[in-house]
């Protein structure tokens, strides 16, 4: 079964730059940010990220066809 998340630039994309950049201010807490359903897909889960160098459906497409192939 795969799981494929295609983001836009919720802080959760980059959690480990958010969580770096914030972990030391008052009253910020990483929990209240990610939303349930991603904070189980982090959680001890595998995550493979793929860089597509262009916005364009049709690399996406073809990129995630041979991923899965």
């Amino acid at each position: 079964m795969y799981t494929i998340a295609l983001s836009t630039a919720h802080p959760c994309k980059f959690s480990k730059a958010v969580n770096d950049a914030l972990e030391t201010m008052e009253g910020y807490c990483w929990d209240d940010i990610i939303p349930d359903d991603v904070r189980d897909l982090l959680i001890g889960k595998e995550q493979r990220v793929m860089y597509i160098p262009q916005a364009d459906a049709e690399a996406v497409k073809k990129a995630i066809i041979e991923q899965v192939s």
